[in-house]
């Protein structure tokens, strides 16, 4: 019997926004270009260099030229480059988005296991899988699991922890936005990221939005990368600072938070949304007396 047919590629476009870490993002894209998996994927590439000024944007050009760089103005940040990226990507109709974060490292056999994970849970032709698959990564310092699927807690809503991969896929409420791969048919029903964030809460809102609508979150099975961890907000000191920073853009912004909280911590959302401001404010006023050791 001849040979069946090999099946085409997966018009796969990767999505990432990025800032002011030249030598992180090229390190990523060396990774994403490294992937044995690569013959089974058609890949489109799109970033968005929001205001870089470390000649991020000249040098991913030179190293590598098929990827497409969008010019930010420097207020998107994460959710609103990655909002940006996808919409460029998504004009092309590729089969699945690649949600990829320039400080994640991707191993070799990463692209590999997010599609199999992909294959296997919603089944092929990928584009038309209605579930999202979560890739999980350690930091390179301690192997720690840091960025993954997450459950959300069932009496604390507004905790999610990390689910460390165990060999088969498992079940999430929600993700990090680390290495993330979106379907077409997921994108017919619930569109890009949220316009209400600008930076952070972009992610879980996603899969939040996507749990609501009965899509699975699925973690890959083992470990697809590393990431450095983010050290969250560190108290510096200087109270007046560390109050305007608490609620910033990269930290919990006071109207974004509480969309957030709205949407997702039920009636209580009130006691939730000033929770963490009313904690870290105790970390605040302890640092700057001497009492944060």
């Amino acid at each position: 019997m001849p040979d069946a047919p090999a099946a085409p590629p997966v018009r796969l476009a990767v999505v990432m926004t990025v800032f002011n870490r030249a030598e992180l993002t090229l390190r990523c894209l060396e990774g994403l270009h490294a992937q044995h998996a690569l013959d089974r994927v058609d890949l489109d590439v799109v970033m968005v260099d929001d205001g870089s000024t470390d000649g991020t944007a000249a040098r991913v050009a030179d190293a590598f030229p098929s990827v497409r760089i969008l010019r930010g103005d420097g207020q998107r940040f994460w959710n609103g480059g990655m909002r940006m990226a996808w919409a460029d990507a998504l004009s092309r109709d590729p089969d699945v988005t690649l949600w990829l974060n320039d400080d994640t490292i991707l191993y070799p056999s990463a692209l590999g296991t997010l599609l199999d994970t992909l294959e296997s849970t919603g089944g092929v032709p990928v584009a038309g899988a209605e579930v999202i698959v979560a890739g999980a990564t350690v930091d390179p310092e301690d192997g720690q699991v840091n960025y993954s699927g997450v459950t959300q807690h069932p009496t604390r809503r507004l905790r999610f922890d990390v689910i460390e991969p165990d060999g088969r896929p498992q079940r999430a409420d929600t993700m990090n936005g680390n290495a993330v791969l979106v379907p077409r048919a997921v994108v017919s029903r619930l569109g890009t990221l949220a316009r209400a964030y600008t930076h952070s809460m972009g992610d879980y809102d996603y899969g939040l939005r996507a749990r609501l609508a009965g899509i699975p979150i699925w973690v890959t099975p083992e470990v697809v990368g590393d990431c450095p961890s983010n050290p969250g907000f560190v108290p510096s000191g200087d109270v007046a600072a560390d109050l305007e920073r608490l609620r910033g853009t990269k930290h919990l912004p006071t109207d974004e938070w509480q969309t957030f909280a709205k949407r997702w911590a039920g009636p209580a959302w009130p006691a939730y949304w000033v929770s963490p401001y009313v904690r870290r404010t105790v970390a605040v006023l302890r640092a700057a007396v001497g009492g944060g050791d």
